[in-house]
């Protein structure tokens, strides 16, 4: 107790340091992977973003092959893109 008197700046830090709990609460829904319905259904300002790809690939491991994946930007996100889908 004396040493929160003498030094509050310090315990203060030393509160803030060790106070923290480390651990992530629940994750969030956009650390979940992805289906390709729930993909297809996203609006367009969230669908193209590389976080929401790189959920998307979390969801469907065949598109973490790089052959597969330029297939389906080439065959899927290109053209809704250009449809403004």
């Amino acid at each position: 107790m004396t040493f929160v008197l003498r030094f509050p700046l310090a315990a203060a830090l030393l509160l803030v340091l060790f106070g923290c709990s480390s651990s992530k609460g629940p994750e969030s829904p956009e650390s979940h992977p992805l289906s390709m319905d729930d993909w297809k259904k996203m609006p367009p300002e969230t669908k193209y973003k590389v976080e929401t790809f790189e959920r998307l690939k979390g969801g469907n491991p065949r598109l973490n092959d790089p052959e597969a994946w330029e297939m389906f930007v080439e065959q899927v996100i290109v053209p809704a893109k250009q449809q403004g889908r």
